[in-house]
This record gives C-alpha cells, structure tokens and sequence, in this order.
C-alpha cells in the first residue's frame, strides 16, 4: 500500500512546481500554511492571558489582547478557503493534464496489451481521476501539511507550558493508531470494490449497446445485472460499516484519553494546584491536538483511498509504450527512399503471433501486397483474418517475423508515418459522437471522398453515434472510410 501512495504522490507533487504560475501558487499556499500554524498556536494561551488579567491590566492592554484573539480566530476561518482557492490552479492542471496522458499515452501502448481492461472499464476508472487528484494533492499541502504542523507546535507548547500533561498527546496518537489493522483491511476492501463498480458500468455500456436483443429478452437481462449491482451494493455496505466502526473505536480511545487527562486536572484544581485560566488553556491545547490527529488520520485514509481508486490508471500509465512511438531516424530514412512501381508495398515475413493465453494465431505468414492490388483473407472464424489485418496496420506486433511498410519494419516507424499509408476500418469501428463533419479531418473536397459520401455531403452537420444513430450501417462504414482518405 506505501508503494501505491509513492506512485500516486510521484505522479501528482510535480505539478506544484510545474510552471512559474503553479510554484508561485504552491508557496502562496505554504506561506498560508505557517500563518495558520501560528495562529493556532497563538490563541489558547491568549485566550489564557485574557481569563487571568482581564480585571488587572489597563483597558487598553485588554483591548489589544482582545483584537489579537479575534485577529486569530478570524485568520483560523479565513486561511483555508484562501488557500483551497490559490492552490485549486495547481489542482485543476494536474486532473487536466492527468486525465489526457492517461488518453494519448493508451494511444501510444500496444493494444493487445491493455485490452483486457476494455474501454468501458478504463473510461469508468478515469472518471474517478478528478475527485482522487484533487483530494490527494488538497490533502498533501493544504491539509496534512498544516495540519502536522499545528500538531507538532502545539503539543510542544503544551508539554513546555505544563510539563505534567506529556502523556496526553501520546494516549491520543495511539487511539488512532490501534485501528491501523481495520484502515487495511478497508483500502483493500476498495479495491475489490472499484472492480466491481467497473464490471456493473462494462455490463450497463454492454447491455445499452445490445439494446436491440435485449429488450426481447428482458427478464434474462435484468436478473445478469441484477447479479453484478447486488454484488456491489453488498460491498459498498461492508465499505460504510467499516469506515464507521472505525471512526467509533476512534472516538471511544480519544474518550478515554480525555478522561485520562480532565481527572487529574479537577484533582489538581480542588488542591489550588491549577487555576480556571490554566484549565481553559490545556483544555484548549487537547482539543486543538485532539482535532488536528483527527484531521491527520482522516485525511490520510482519504489519500490512501485515493492511491486505490487510482491504482488501474496508474498501472496503465505504467505500461511501456511502442518505441517508434515518436519520429526516429527510420521515419527520415524512410521518407527519402525512393521505390519501384512494382516495389510491394506491404510485406509480410514468417509472421507468427499469439494472444496472452499463449495459442498461437498466426504462424510463418508470408505475404505481399503490391499497388493497385485487392485481396481477399478467407477463412472460418476465429483463424485470424482480424488479427491479420491488425498486423498489417501496425496495431499488432507480431512475435516472430516482420511486417513491413516498403521494405522498412513497421515497429521502426512512428504511428504517424504509418498513418499516412495504412488505415483499418473494421466492422467494430466507432464514429466520433458529433457531426459528420466533426469525424473528418478535412472538408472532405477530393473527388475519392466526395464520391464516397454521396448524399451524406449534404447533411454536413448531421450528429452521428452508436446506438440508433441516424445514419445506416452502410452509411456509417462510408464516413469511416472517408475519414480514413482524409487523414
């Protein structure tokens, strides 16, 4: 679990520097920090001073006394939402720039390597992007940043003002400390429970997408959701019952250590040993230590519980991507080649591949392809004609053998260079959800596009979809070959 925070905390701390506008915002943020540390340790034994000499010391000095306390208190309410405001920059790049590398970076990954997670599952794992970001870099610098500091300086000043109450602040670290067990049995809990939430939102996206069978099985199709949704329900009941059951032991120990405390101060007050004054310092004091541990150990649950709920975004980042990934020296020596008219363009070389369970697809495929050719793959289903053509446009590495692009290997070349030879549209294909235009990268004005679209031409800014979209199979499958010549 230490391991995962290391990861999320190495992903998102760099945008505090990132830039002269977010290291700015970062030390406005720390410099509010401090203040309130001071604050909060400033106003008990002003408060103190005020209960014991407000009837000795002139007006004047009670007044001043009397408008630092409020300055203090009014600071206390103020600072965190100034810093929650100046630091939000900070918190708003990093959930934008978070969320499109978690996009172009599954670009640049061979598919074959996170298609297990499928695409449902990943949208549905970073929606949760923006709430884990927010509260882990909230959490870091705005809350358990001074929040350990105001701990520190007033446990000290307690122990430095009345050195017989040490054992206080030590009973309430140690009541929060003793539910550390149950914290990890919850975040691993969550974890389980995120999976769960990405199977219901796969199968809801399944169900929506099949709609057109489904509705005339409706009985089969609700109790198979029914299934999945009890199953999350289930555990996100366990999730509150422990979260709960932990904030109640909590309380129960703090109680215990408050009893602890309060005893021996009536005891020492009916001896003379402690004045009213005192009592509402050191009282002040606990409750001051007692609310920041509380605000640790809550927030550090909460940046736990972000690591967890990033933790599929954060291995799919950590996947290596396609080395020819960017230009490289292949894509410039490959443009200045020169070729034959009869020079194949693509090229297959005892090409063997096979999927993560290890039976081979392909074995020692051979094959070229010359301009002006159209080939037909026939074959029963499942013997590999996908996966070839996936092969031929570079979307698959094959294991053995080489594809080649006129005569260079396509893991030598970029996806860009690629893409102005090879495009693929498979029957699975999916439009962009806007216009016709939208899905184009041009307007579509070379004769071969213009011929291919026909009467969708004039229906520019028609919106197109998946489901019931207002345009035919066969249209459809037109505007993805087009978008492919316009590229």
């Amino acid at each position: 679990m230490i391991a995962l925070v290391k990861r999320t905390l190495a992903l998102t701390l760099p945008f505090l520097w990132k830039g002269r506008k977010n290291l700015l915002a970062s030390l406005s943020t720390l410099a509010m920090v401090l203040i309130s540390t001071l604050v909060s340790t400033a106003t008990p034994p002003l408060l103190g001073y005020l209960l014991q000499h407000y009837h000795t010391q002139s007006i004047p000095t009670v007044a001043g006394t009397l408008g630092l306390l409020l300055l203090c208190w009014g600071a206390r309410l103020t600072l965190y939402h100034l810093r929650a405001i100046v630091f939000f920059g900070v918190i708003n790049q990093a959930i934008r720039d978070i969320r499109l590398q978690v996009v172009i970076r599954l670009h640049q990954i061979p598919i074959q390597d996170w298609a297990q997670y499928g695409v449902t599952e990943i949208v549905s794992a970073s929606t949760r992007v923006s709430s884990c970001i927010r509260r882990c870099m909230s959490i870091s610098l705005v809350t358990i940043l001074p929040s350990m500091l105001k701990l520190v300086a007033c446990t000290m000043a307690l122990i430095y003002t009345y050195p017989y109450t040490w054992y206080f602040p030590l009973l309430a670290m140690l009541s929060y400390v003793v539910v550390y067990a149950d914290v990890m049995r919850l975040l691993e809990l969550r974890l389980q429970l995120w999976d769960n939430t990405d199977r219901v939102n796969t199968a809801m996206d399944d169900s929506l997408h099949n709609t057109k069978f489904s509705r005339f099985h409706l009985s089969q199709e609700t109790e198979r959701l029914e299934q999945l949704f009890d199953q999350e329900a289930r555990g996100w009941l366990r999730n509150n019952f422990f979260q709960h059951r932990i904030a109640l032991l909590q309380a129960l120990l703090f109680s215990m250590s408050l009893a602890a405390l309060i005893i021996p101060l009536i005891l020492r007050m009916r001896a003379g040993q402690l004045g009213v004054s005192d009592f509402v310092v050191i009282k002040g004091y606990a409750f001051v230590i007692r609310y920041q541990i509380q605000k640790i150990a809550v927030h550090l649950r909460r940046l736990f519980n972000s690591a967890v709920d990033l933790k599929k975004i954060l291995d799919l980042l950590a996947m290596p991507i396609d080395t020819a990934a960017s230009d490289t020296l292949a894509d410039r020596a490959f443009a200045q080649k020169s070729y034959a008219p009869t020079d194949p363009v693509l090229q297959m070389r005892d090409v063997g591949f096979a999927y993560k369970d290890g039976k081979p697809i392909l074995q020692a495929v051979s094959l070229d392809i010359h301009p002006g050719d159209q080939i037909v793959i026939m074959g029963s289903s499942g013997q590999g004609m996908s996966t070839l053509c996936h092969l031929l446009a570079g979307i698959y590495q094959p294991q053995q053998g080489e594809v080649l692009l006129r005569g260079t290997p396509l893991r030598l070349l970029s996806p860009t260079t690629i893409g102005r030879y090879i495009h693929i549209v498979t029957q699975d294909a999916h439009l962009i959800h806007d216009s016709i235009a939208a899905n184009l990268a041009t307007d579509a004005t070379a004769t071969q596009e213009q011929a291919l679209l026909g009467d969708l031409s004039k229906r520019w800014h028609t919106p197109v979809g998946d489901v019931d979209s207002v345009v035919s199979s066969g249209e459809r499958q037109r505007i993805l070959i087009a978008r492919c010549l316009s590229y």
